[in-house]
């Protein structure tokens, strides 16, 4: 006769690391994290935590966890991986309403990393085809918090003049 026994424990978080992000505030997502060693290993804290380093869409996150110093210690490793964290983009469509032109013109950049802080700016302008009919701005700002909040910043103006043209009269 042999004597089987079961031993369940509960996971424990070990080292928890962060490696990647060129253009990427390391050191600010690093202090951003909840995670810390020798806390019980949770899936769904593991993925709130995946959840939060992808918000911003210029980069993404990857986890890998991989033995620790003991049976019931999972080391934690996020890989993070970015683009150049400025798009451009220039548009044209032909969707408008006639009074203000159908021809649409379009022009945006969006900054992932604004001020070296993890912050996003955006900027849209749009025009008609000819800019005293139609023309725009929109702009926003997204500012994320420590205790992972958010404010987001987001104005916009625009100005039309539209040509009634079976009176041929300008309408503001």
């Amino acid at each position: 006769r042999g004597l089987v026994t079961v031993r369940l424990t509960d996971g424990m978080i070990g080292h928890v690391t962060i490696e990647g992000g060129a253009h990427l505030p390391v050191e600010r997502i690093v202090r951003g994290l909840r995670l810390h060693s020798g806390a019980p290993l949770n899936g769904r804290e593991l993925q709130e935590e995946l959840d939060w380093l992808q918000r911003n869409s210029f980069y993404a996150a990857t986890l890998a966890a991989s033995p620790g110093a003991t049976a019931e210690v999972a080391d934690i490793a996020f890989t993070l991986s970015n683009e150049r964290p400025v798009s451009f983009l220039l548009a044209y469509d032909n969707q408008g309403v006639a009074p203000l032109g159908g021809s649409r013109y379009r022009a945006a950049v969006q900054w992932g990393h604004a001020f070296g802080l993890d912050q996003q700016l955006a900027l849209q302008a749009m025009t008609a085809q000819d800019p005293e009919a139609y023309r725009a701005v929109a702009g926003e700002w997204l500012v994320p918090l420590p205790w992972r909040h958010e404010i987001k910043l987001t104005a916009a103006w625009a100005a039309t003049q539209a040509t009634d043209h079976s009176q041929s009269q300008s309408v503001d």
